[in-house]
């Protein structure tokens, strides 16, 4: 196979599979890097790492059960791990500010 064949069959592949994946998500507009790759490859949640599942987990349940000692524990060490421009870290303070106990 010579180089414009096989420029040819890249081509072909991935015009195919550019519409199967249009037909089956629609637009990526609007997702994050992490979504598209969870989604395209089912990654799951293994985009992240296990201390971070276990620390989401843990302050899951916290908040759950309106806890905010606990919740404030795991929102500590969220805090340190996650990425400074993080989304994430506007969320976990949203959801921390819910839980403040009267007078703080």
């Amino acid at each position: 196979m010579n180089i414009n064949s096989s420029i040819i069959c890249k081509s072909f592949f991935f015009y195919f599979f550019s519409i199967n994946i249009r037909q089956r998500f629609g637009s990526f507009q609007g997702w994050t890097v992490d979504e598209i790759l969870t989604e395209l490859m089912s990654l799951g949640e293994r985009t992240r790492s296990q201390a971070y599942l276990d620390l989401m987990k843990k302050f899951e349940n916290a908040v759950l059960d309106n806890d905010y000692e606990k919740a404030q524990e795991s929102y500590s060490q969220l805090d340190e791990i996650l990425s400074p421009s993080s989304y994430q870290r506007k969320v976990l303070q949203i959801q921390m500010s819910s839980l403040m106990p009267v007078g703080l």
